[in-house]
């Protein structure tokens, strides 16, 4: 764009020269025209007078529609300060300010004709800039931004508002470059509209116009001096339930009435007090279903749960808005454990309630939100059979009862602390209190015989489900051991030990009731019958082969003891020990098969006793293998058979018998021998029956077995009574042959007898 000024007159007259925007034209008697032009500034092209730029005044003359050469001129500015002049004869100047400026130019050459002064022209050059707004508006609630008041914590955008003259000019954004105090205002990431307000204090920022351009090529700049606040907002929630105190420890609890209070502080002032909610405004994101909102700051706490208050303020624009308050709505969980008062007694750790058992209730408290456990206490107990579990009386003891009697309650427990905001906390417990019942079997013999082994049993039932008890810890017991005395007392073994009665009991050890006693007693146990149960180290055998008996604890032996077969038969009984429990005997001629039956045994110290039947039963036959026995085996003895260990040093013993089944010739036992020296012998027999055995020392004449008894016979005769045995001495003579003749003379047995004939040289 050009701006000029015309002059139209004659010479010599100056001309009025007119603003850049307005040119006026004065006319003079003359043809020439003079004016200004403003040249060489794309600014100038689009219209603006701005400062900072550079720009080309020139001087244009013409007459009558022709150009007119102007060899010399010079440029002035009335006002430097606005319009500086660079180049007077170049016509270069600067706009240093803004402001308005008359630019005069002087032409000397060519002279006017017929004018005595130069020719000069005006321009009125008004410069001016653009006016940079800046303002601030928050990315977080959208509202505009003091920048002597902004919030840390809040992010601003900058905005600019161009002008010029008055009039707003387009422009197409901004760019922070810079803050002078980056702990104040961030910019990061430079460039950007945003900047972060982060912590009290001031900063400055350079702001940056991208359009509309300005002289030199550079942006519009323009500073902003930004002062942050800090400021906080306070949240927290009381309970509007009198002497509730839960919320003091960080219960928020179900049941609970509140109240929602907010504190806002900035830079030190509060500006929204606590107890009160003027300017507020509360809502629950559960809707309800946690927390219910009752109006803009009261609720309550409806079930347990995950919810977040959020509160908005109308009547401050914070960042941040709207604020939330988490809440957990949590609730106590509680357990009631039973412990025993009873020393030692670990039946509870097995789950066993048991009868007559004196126990505690021990309360476990946690919070539902994070397990933390609360301190707890049980206000009292509450039970729907008092019968069979008995609370202490609460005023002395509230966490004690007594199981008194089987049979399935509810015990509520109340707890002291904690509480509930609205309701006392409790748990309720079910129990079955049981115990253990011992049956004795009726089917154990009542009537054992003397020396039996009877066998006591018992079942233990757990009344809590009717299941017996496997492998239980048992006690047995006799009223009378003399009569029944217990082998094992825990498997109930025993022994009818002798005559009478005794009621057997069990108790129960394993598992015990935490006091008292589980027991039964079996029927009476009868002992009437008596026998000997004493032991026998040979219950079969044949004539002649050893056999021990040992005496019972009942009954011992004595001198006069005889063990006799079913058939009668006597056992001969050799020895009996001094102490009277030991007999060795041996096996009797004739003894047959059958129980055997002892008389004359001492029992207890008591008295004697005759004919007691034994538990042993003899299998044996009894078999008769004597070889002194003429009527059953040959060849008999001989000298040599009886010298040969040396009759003058040397014991003979042999056990022979004498069977009255064989009459005819009467049962004879015998032997015969020579002597080569004269010798007196010893001669004895002695048996364990009734009856009379005789013997004779003969001389015979033939040696047996042709002259049998021989003539004469008689040398010396033994006689005695039924009762042995009998002894006697007899001296011989070199020579022989003699034979030793045993028979039974009168009361013969009708049985086998059995004797032993001892001879020996005195």
């Amino acid at each position: 764009m050009r701006h000029t000024a015309w002059v139209i007159g004659t010479i010599g007259v100056a001309l009025a020269v007119s603003s850049c925007e307005d040119i006026t034209t004065q006319e003079i008697q003359s043809s020439l025209e003079v004016s200004i032009l403003i040249e060489e500034s794309t600014f100038i092209t689009m219209g603006d007078t701005l400062v900072g730029d550079s720009v080309r005044f020139e001087a244009r003359i013409t007459e009558g529609g022709r150009s007119v050469d102007i060899r010399a001129a010079e440029f002035t500015s009335q006002d430097p300060s606005v319009v500086e002049i660079l180049d007077a004869n170049a016509g270069t100047a600067v706009f240093s300010s803004v402001g308005e400026a008359v630019v005069e130019v002087t032409i000397t050459d060519p002279p006017l004709s017929g004018q005595a002064g130069d020719l000069q022209a005006r321009m009125n050059v008004r410069v001016t800039e653009y006016v940079v707004d800046l303002a601030l508006e928050s990315t977080v609630t959208g509202a505009s931004v003091d920048p002597a008041d902004g919030l840390a914590g809040d992010t601003v955008r900058v905005v600019a508002t161009v002008t010029k003259d008055g009039e707003d000019v387009p422009s197409s954004g901004v760019a922070i470059e810079s803050s002078s105090d980056p702990n104040v205002v961030d910019t990061a990431p430079p460039g950007a509209d945003v900047a972060e307000l982060k912590d009290a204090g001031t900063s400055v920022l350079t702001i940056a116009v991208n359009d509309p351009p300005i002289p030199g090529n550079d942006p519009l700049r323009s500073t902003l001096d930004v002062t942050v606040k800090s400021f906080a907002v306070s949240l927290f929630v009381e309970t509007l339930v009198p002497g509730s105190n839960h919320l003091e420890g960080g219960d928020t609890l179900v049941t609970d009435s509140v109240v929602f209070r907010a504190t806002v502080i900035k830079s030190g002032d509060v500006v929204l007090k606590d107890n009160t909610s003027t300017g507020t405004r509360w809502t629950s994101w559960s809707g309800g279903t946690i927390i219910v909102m009752k109006d803009d700051s009261v609720g309550a706490f409806r079930a347990t749960g995950q919810d977040t208050v959020f509160v908005e303020f109308t009547d401050l624009d914070l960042p941040g808005e709207p604020f939330k308050l988490p809440i957990e709505v949590t609730t106590y969980n509680t357990t009631i454990d039973v412990a025993t008062l009873v020393l030692g007694s670990d039946h509870l750790a097995t789950g066993d309630t048991l009868l007559s058992d004196s126990v505690e209730f021990i309360p476990t408290v946690t919070r539902a939100s994070d397990g933390e456990e609360r301190p707890s206490s049980i206000a009292y107990l509450v039970s729907t059979d008092s019968t069979v579990v008995s609370p202490r009386d609460s005023t002395i003891v509230k966490d004690e009862a007594l199981f008194a009697d089987t049979g399935t309650v509810t015990i509520t427990a109340r707890l002291a602390q904690p509480l509930l905001p609205r309701d006392s906390l409790l748990d309720v417990l079910d129990l079955e209190v049981s115990t253990y019942v011992v049956t004795a079997d009726p089917t154990t013999p009542t009537t054992p015989v003397m020396g039996d082994t009877v066998q006591y049993d018992a079942t233990v039932i757990d009344t809590r489900d009717g299941s017996e008890i496997v492998g239980p810890g048992l006690t047995f017991a006799s009223s009378n051991p003399t009569a029944v005395r217990i082998l094992n007392a825990t498997t109930g073994r025993a022994l009818a030990r002798d005559t009478g009665s005794a009621e057997v009991e069990v108790t129960l050890t394993d598992p015990d009731l935490p006091r008292g006693t589980v027991a039964d007693t079996f029927a009476v146990t009868d002992i009437t019958e008596e026998r000997f149960y004493g032991t026998f180290d040979v219950t079969t055998g044949d004539f002649g082969d050893p056999v021990i008996l040992a005496a019972s604890e009942v009954h011992t032996f004595t001198d006069s003891t005889k063990i006799v077969f079913p058939n009668g038969t006597v056992l001969f009984v050799d020895q009996i020990n001094a102490a009277g429990d030991t007999i060795w005997a041996i096996v009797g001629a004739g003894t047959n098969t059958g129980q055997l039956t002892l008389s004359n045994l001492w029992a207890n110290g008591a008295e004697d006793r005759d004919n007691v039947p034994t538990r042993i039963t003899f299998t044996g036959q009894g078999t008769i293998a004597d070889v002194f026995e003429p009527n059953d085996t040959f060849p008999l003895a001989h000298a040599d058979s009886f010298t040969v260990p040396g009759v003058s040093g040397v014991f003979f013993q042999e056990h022979m018998s004498i069977d009255p089944a064989k009459p005819d010739p009467i049962d004879n036992d015998f032997f015969w021998f020579t002597l080569s020296e004269n010798v007196t012998l010893d001669i004895t027999a002695e048996w364990q029956q009734g009856a009379n055995v005789d013997f004779y020392v003969c001389s015979g004449v033939n040696v047996p077995p042709d002259d049998l008894l021989g003539t004469p016979c008689q040398l010396e005769a033994f006689d005695t009574s039924t009762t042995g045995p009998e002894t006697g001495s007899v001296m011989l003579i070199t020579g022989g042959p003699y034979v030793i003749r045993f028979w039974c003379q009168d009361n013969c047995p009708a049985v086998p007898l059995t004797y032993k004939v001892t001879i020996s040289r005195q």
